[in-house]
C-alpha cells in the first residue's frame, strides 16, 4: 500500500512469489534491497550488498525506495495496474533487481497453486520479525510478513 498499488489478488501473488524466490536470511528485507534508508541502523547481509534492516517499516521503506528509484517503471506499472501475475513476473526477471527466472517460477507456483499460495503467505506472515541478537529464525520471512501482509490487511501497516 506504501507502493500506492491496489490491494488486489494478483500483487498479492506477486508480492508472496517474488518474496519466497528471494529467499534471504537478511533481516527486515521483504525483497533483498541493496539500496539503503539512510539509516546508520543498516548492516549488510551478504557479499552482494543485500542489507539488514533495524524494523519491519525501514525495510519496507528501502524496499519502495528502490522500486521507485527510476529502475523498475514496469514493475510499478505492472502493479498499480494490477496486471496478470506473469507479466509481473517477467517484468521482474528482465529487470536489474536479480530475482532472475526464479521470480516467474515462484510467482507461476502461486498462480497455479492457490495452497503454495497459502502456504508462502502464511510463511511470510508467521515467520515475520527478528530477535534483537539480530538473528531471523528462518531469515526470508523475516520482515517479510509485512509486504504481503499489508497487502491482504493483516501485516504490520507497512508494504506494497
Amino acid at each position: 500500500q506504501q507502493l500506492g498499488a491496489p490491494t488486489c489478488t494478483s500483487n498479492l501473488q506477486v508480492m508472496v512469489g517474488w518474496m519466497q524466490a528471494e529467499g534471504s536470511p537478511c533481516d527486515n528485507n521483504p525483497l533483498d534491497t541493496t539500496q539503503g534508508d539512510g539509516s546508520s541502523d543498516t548492516s549488510d547481509c551478504n557479499s552482494v550488498g543485500v542489507l539488514n534492516f533495524p524494523s519491519v517499516a525501514a525495510g519496507v521503506s528501502a524496499t519502495i525506495d528502490t522500486l521507485n528509484n527510476g529502475y523498475y517503471p514496469e514493475i510499478v506499472q505492472n502493479l498499480d495496474g494490477c496486471a496478470d501475475p506473469m507479466t509481473t513476473a517477467n517484468a521482474i526477471a528482465s529487470s536489474p533487481w536479480g530475482t532472475g527466472q526464479l521470480a516467474v517460477e515462484c510467482i507461476g507456483d502461486c498462480v497455479s497453486s492457490q495452497s503454495t499460495f497459502q502456504s508462502w503467505g502464511a510463511k511470510q506472515v508467521v515467520g515475520s520479525g527478528s530477535s534483537s541478537s539480530g538473528g531471523s529464525g528462518s531469515g526470508a520471512t523475516s520482515g517479510s510478513g509485512s509486504g504481503s501482509g499489508s497487502g491482504s490487511g493483516s501485516g504490520s501497516g507497512s508494504g506494497s
